[in-house]
């Protein structure tokens, strides 16, 4: 069996031929193939140095220079190049003095066995430092890329050593807690506030138990003393032996999630809340029907004159005050009905002026601020002077010994960075409304709980806290957005957000001239659960002079609208009714009387059972309360000009 050989290039530097022939036939003897050249002089040496040998074989001594002088000018180039000395004669110090300047091995030519072990040897301990060299590089562009990952972190990265001094301080922990680098760097951990040193020996104790941390959340304070609620994820520095010597935390702050969160909450309160008060407001004006109608219904019996006639317009008056509440409470909760045009911002404010001059007192200075170039918005204006007004006496009893109220108004772009510290807020053109004030001004606690309703800061009877309430609803169903800058001490700015149209202005059209109630001999369905609105309701229909028919129950309003014998024109019918909508009620009625009229009453406005699918918009509908003239304008309005149940304008 032939042993396998190994391709050996070798640059021989022997003047001796006879002598590098014996090197030669050393190496093939250990089974080594070499392709060899030999020279003897620099000139030569130089020339063929760079052709890519395996191992350099020198002879100390040459006559016109030494081995010596050849490994130097090998190491000049550059070049990695196992290169072993074998002479014939060679002192200890002159061996030791080539080892140190970087030769392989040296050997004796009269020992020329050593030379293929030397050969191996010398190409092992290359490839060693070959191998070497390249994993301290790996380990150099790791190291170089971590640092630059760690430089570069949005993430605050901290190691701890286990004597609880920090030695690394990334930028991003400077950013998040304030001390440099240099100010921390061998001192032990600055940020654990005296409340917590408790809790971060415990979290110490963990480390040097071997136990890694994921996502606690803990309190730690920056350099000016300002708390911050930060998450820690802490994994472990470990040396050769396993032993833990240090940690490394990951610090994240939760300042703008948890704020992010808040405002959710908030958002969602509010919501909650709004659905609440819309369902208040929905019961409430079912009450009111009642008393408003009973109270007209007794007014028109009596007469107004004379104490009996007297206490009922208190009793009309106080429920119309009462009315006037619930619909604070349905704009609240953006379930009042809005009529929107085109309109100039600026028109609207300047409208106003004089009354709010008059409503403010002359202890104080109303300041316009109105840019010449805002655009139009799409809103309600009698809403938006509703939003106006309510904010300019929120302003005005901020500053009970006097001050300036400035009005504003704007172009403004909601972008991204507005979005991000307003979750759900609009984007794209706006018109700004601003009111600001330099009165005392709110803290943290107050602003979260302004728009809520019946929430006020004033004292006993002099306030009903629904003015910013009915403020944040109105802004809200006409899809804005409102804004609170305030600091105690240091006054109020409440910004409105109205998206910015491009279409022009549309002239309000002239209030319909006043006139008696219709009346009528017609037969009206009446279908309502509510048995006082109900019996009300068909009064206010009799004394009108029409003939009505009344019933608590869908099925029964079935039966009656098949078997009564002559014509039905109206059906009147409550729109949320238990076992069957007023809709699906219409529907099986029309099938039964095809032509017949139909009006829907409810405590809530069109707009919210429009937005839960309950009516559509060219439906004949009546809010809750309403008067017997209201009522009998509806139906007269109804009977002549809608069309039939299932029909559209």
């Amino acid at each position: 069996m032939i042993a396998e050989t190994t391709a050996l290039r070798v640059l021989i530097l022997e003047d001796v031929s006879a002598d590098a022939g014996l090197m030669l036939e050393e190496l093939r003897r250990h089974a080594f193939e070499p392709a060899w050249e030999r020279v003897d002089t620099e000139e030569d040496y130089l020339a063929r140095l760079g052709a890519g040998w395996d191992v350099i074989l020198a002879d100390y001594t040459l006559p016109a220079f030494d081995a010596l002088r050849a490994l130097a000018l090998m190491q000049d180039r550059g070049l990695d190049i196992p290169f072993i000395i074998v002479t014939g004669t060679l002192s200890d110090e002159a061996a030791v003095l080539c080892l140190k300047s970087g030769a392989s091995d040296y050997l004796r030519k009269d020992r020329l066995a050593r030379l293929g072990p030397a050969v191996e040897r010398a190409l092992a301990e290359r490839r060693a430092a070959q191998e070497s060299r390249r994993q301290q590089e790996i380990l150099r562009d790791t190291t170089q890329k971590l640092q630059a990952l760690v430089q570069a972190s949005p993430v605050a990265i901290i190691i701890l050593g286990n004597d609880g001094l920090v030695s690394l301080w990334n930028p991003a922990a400077e950013r998040l807690f304030g001390w440099t680098e240099q100010e921390v760097l061998g001192t032990p951990l600055p940020t654990i506030p005296p409340e917590g040193r408790a809790e971060f020996a415990e979290l110490r104790r963990r480390m040097l138990a071997g136990q890694a941390l994921t996502g606690v959340e803990v309190r730690r304070q920056r350099k000016d003393g300002a708390p911050v609620t930060v998450s820690v994820s802490q994994g472990l520095i470990r040396n050769a032996s396993g032993e833990v010597i240090g940690a490394i935390g990951m610090i994240t702050d939760l300042t703008e999630p948890r704020r992010m969160e808040a405002q959710l909450r908030q958002s969602q309160k509010m919501e909650a809340v709004g659905q609440l008060a819309g369902g208040i407001a929905h019961d409430f004006n079912n009450l009111l029907t009642v008393i408003t109608g009973r109270a007209e219904l007794a007014l028109h019996k009596v007469g107004e004159d004379g104490p009996a006639g007297r206490d009922l317009t208190l009793i009309r008056q106080t429920a119309e005050r009462a009315a006037a509440m619930t619909r604070q409470l349905l704009a609240f909760s953006r379930r009042q009905t809005l009529a929107p045009r085109v309109v100039d911002p600026n028109q609207v404010v300047q409208g106003l002026l004089p009354m709010l001059r008059r409503l403010i007192g002359e202890d104080m200075e109303l300041i316009p601020a109105l840019d010449p170039g805002v655009g139009r918005m799409r809103a309600d204006v009698t809403r938006v002077e509703q939003v106006i007004l309510n904010l300019v006496v929120n302003a005005r009893d901020a500053m009970p010994q006097g001050g300036p109220i400035t009005l504003e108004t704007a172009n403004v772009e909601l972008g991204a960075a507005f979005a991000l510290d307003n979750p759900g807020a609009p984007s794209g053109p706006h018109v700004m409304l601003a009111v600001r004030d330099r009165g005392m001004g709110m803290d943290g606690e107050t602003q979260d709980r302004i728009f809520e309703p019946f929430f006020t800061t004033k004292g006993p009877g002099q306030g009903t806290g629904l003015g910013l309430a009915t403020v944040y609803g109105i802004v809200r169903q006409h899809e804005g957005w409102i804004k609170v800058e305030s600091a105690p001490g240091r006054g109020t700015t409440m910004r409105v957000y109205l998206r910015r149209v491009e279409e022009g202005g549309e002239p309000a059209g002239p209030p319909a001239a006043g006139s008696a109630a219709p009346r009528g001999s017609e037969t009206i369905l009446l279908v309502e659960d509510d048995e006082t609105v109900r019996q009300t309701a068909q009064e206010m229909l009799e004394m009108s002079g029409y003939r009505v028919i009344e019933t608590s129950d869908t099925a029964d309003s079935r039966r009656l609208a098949a078997q009564h014998r002559g014509p039905i024109h109206l059906l009147l019918t409550d729109v949320i009714m238990p076992g069957m909508s007023g809709p699906a009620l219409a529907a099986q009625v029309a099938s039964l009387r095809p032509g017949i009229r139909v009006l829907y009453m409810s405590g809530y406005t069109g707009d919210a059972l429009g937005q839960r699918g309950m009516v559509e918009p060219d439906m004949a509908f009546l809010q809750k309360p309403f008067t017997p003239e209201a009522l009998a304008r509806k139906v007269r309005e109804t009977l002549d000009d809608a069309p039939a149940a299932g029909g559209s304008r």
